[in-house]
């Protein structure tokens, strides 16, 4: 039993990569584009985005289309008023081509 959960494809974890985009005044700054270059290795991807933006679910949304792979599963939040709080998504990375290894 033990056998068939190691090798089974529900077993895998995979590695995770987050992107956080907290507020700033300088939303240009390109910490949130550097955060997502680093998981070009990733097999998972969490993605958080302060709701304190005007925009904060299109960019939510804009992320899921552009990294998220959309034929697996995507679990999404959406915060509580109050406080700084974020949209946050967790998904399973987007396979890019050039990321597939050559046989």
């Amino acid at each position: 039993m033990v056998i068939f959960f190691c090798l089974s494809n529900l077993s895998y974890g995979g590695q995770w990569c987050k992107a956080i985009y907290p507020y700033s005044e300088e939303a240009s700054d390109g910490k949130f584009n550097r955060q997502l270059s680093l998981c070009k290795n990733s097999d998972n991807l969490f993605i958080s985005i302060s709701d304190k933006y005007i925009n904060s679910l299109q960019l939510l949304h804009a992320s899921i289309a552009n990294f998220c792979d959309l034929n697996r599963q995507v679990v999404k939040s959406s915060s509580q008023k109050g406080d700084e709080s974020f949209h946050s998504v967790a998904c399973v990375f987007k396979k890019h081509t050039l990321r597939r290894e050559k046989n």
